[in-house]
């Protein structure tokens, strides 16, 4: 994923270049349509277009890294539990259970006859069984 200032570096490079195609095909373009205006007055429109495709291009592409951040971030299962959609960060342990519903679940209880336990139940009813097996 990119980050922020590097959104930024690459923003403003593709800009300070359409500035230019820009200031280059208003020179060439606007007399063939009448409109002879100063280099400086040129320059002035170049530069507010410019400021409007900044924000533009920064935003979609802070956009398009949020969007397929959360892609990345999802581990394409639910919590058995609550049926949360889990991700990366969500996570808690206890067989792919969310934090959430580990938060909540009761302590792992002694075991008696050295079996293992296994949870069950769904959020917020949760209980462990002794694996008799």
């Amino acid at each position: 994923m990119q980050t922020k200032l590097n959104s930024l570096r690459e923003s403003l490079v593709n800009i300070l270049i359409g500035y230019i195609v820009a200031i280059s095909s208003q020179l060439l373009i606007f007399p063939l349509f009448g409109v002879n205006i100063p280099l400086t007055d040129n320059l002035l429109i170049g530069v507010f277009f410019t400021g409007v495709s900044l924000a533009r291009s920064y935003t979609i592409r802070r956009w398009f890294n949020h969007s397929t951040k959360e892609e990345q971030d999802s581990l394409g299962v639910d919590c058995p539990g609550c049926h949360q959609a889990l991700t990366v960060h969500n996570t808690g342990g206890y067989r792919c259970y969310c934090e959430t519903c580990v938060n909540i679940m009761p302590p792992l209880p002694m075991s008696v006859n050295n079996n293992g336990f296994y949870i069950d139940g769904d959020y917020p009813n949760f209980i462990w069984i002794e694996d008799n097996d």
